[in-house]
């Protein structure tokens, strides 16, 4: 790539974040929910987080990178949106009808349906839930179900159980208008016949009056048990 087109690439870039401020400095509704979705009061989450249980090999690790104030609201707005619940539940309906699953699935996204509080999860695996949705408060849930597990972790006696929980977040300009990446991967191993992995995003296309224009990644999430 040329220097100038570079150079004009970084001024674009610059402008539309400069009038993203703008946006957000003069309205009371920054980043208005498309349609399909609500946006909730942010879940505070640290910017930077590393902690490491090294006798039970825990780790939680969050870097959520963010180059000015407009960058912290852009994510704060994509952690914040909820896809309705209804949209869940179709979604269950639609995984029960394509894969023909009986025995306990139906309970499971039931019992998910009926949980309280703005929607983010799938089902439950023991007392951890699959994302539908990456959102702050899917992550604030990891974060502590982690380190519920490395103060009593449980699996098969006689085997060394270890757990990982990592979540990062930035905003991409590079296409001219701001998108925000969110992405996590979480590990239990706890025995030959006991662990759950699973890796989830989301992507959050903005325009340039902050308003959001399209979110990508909101699905049943696919994960291995064992």
């Amino acid at each position: 790539m040329s220097r100038q087109r570079l150079m004009r690439g970084t001024v674009r870039s610059t402008l539309i974040l400069s009038a993203l401020l703008l946006a957000f400095s003069v309205s009371s509704a920054q980043g208005q929910a498309p349609d399909g979705y609500i946006l909730t009061e942010p879940v505070l989450l640290p910017d930077t987080l590393y902690e490491e249980y090294l006798a039970g090999s825990f780790t939680v690790s969050i870097l959520r990178r963010a180059r000015d104030s407009v960058e912290v609201d852009l994510i704060r707005i994509a952690e914040s949106l909820y896809p309705v619940s209804d949209s869940i539940v179709a979604a269950g309906e639609r995984y029960l009808d394509n894969r023909r699953r009986l025995g306990s699935w139906p309970r499971h996204l039931q019992e998910a349906a009926e949980a309280p509080g703005p929607r983010w999860w799938w089902h439950r695996w023991g007392r951890v839930w699959l994302p539908y949705a990456l959102t702050g408060a899917a992550v604030h849930h990891y974060v502590s179900e982690l380190r519920g597990l490395a103060r009593d972790p449980y699996g098969e006696p006689g085997m060394k159980v270890t757990g990982r929980f990592e979540y990062r977040a930035a905003v991409d300009v590079s296409n001219g208008f701001p998108v925000v990446q969110l992405e996590m991967r979480w590990e239990y191993h706890c025995g030959r016949l006991c662990g759950l992995w699973f890796s989830h995003g989301r992507r959050i296309y903005f325009a340039e009056d902050g308003t959001v224009t399209r979110i990508e990644g909101d699905a049943a999430p696919s994960f291995v048990v064992s």
